[in-house]
């Protein structure tokens, strides 16, 4: 989660590729790396992630944000892209 909180694409890419990791997994918060990646503006790791087979695009925070919103929120070129590219994976 970290690597996609911080633009890490590469280290995003090599953590997906480990049987172990839960790409689902969510802080305390309730955040998860693609809440995370969509946040930033990171297209290339929202890509990566929406791209792991059980990756849960409508997960929520404790707060109740999502991946989606959260991306609505984020500044950048890749904005409006992330969130077409979440809504074609069936972000909500």
């Amino acid at each position: 989660m970290r690597a996609a909180s911080k633009g890490h694409n590469l280290i995003v890419e090599k953590l997906l590729k480990e049987p172990r990791i839960d790409v689902n997994k969510q802080n305390n918060y309730g955040e998860t790396a693609l809440f995370w990646a969509a946040s930033k503006g990171d297209l290339t790791s929202v890509n990566k992630l929406l791209g792991v087979d059980g990756i849960i695009v409508n997960g929520h925070t404790k707060n109740g944000d999502r991946a989606l919103r959260a991306a609505q929120r984020a500044e950048g070129p890749q904005k409006d892209a992330i969130i077409a590219l979440l809504k074609a994976h069936g972000a909500a």
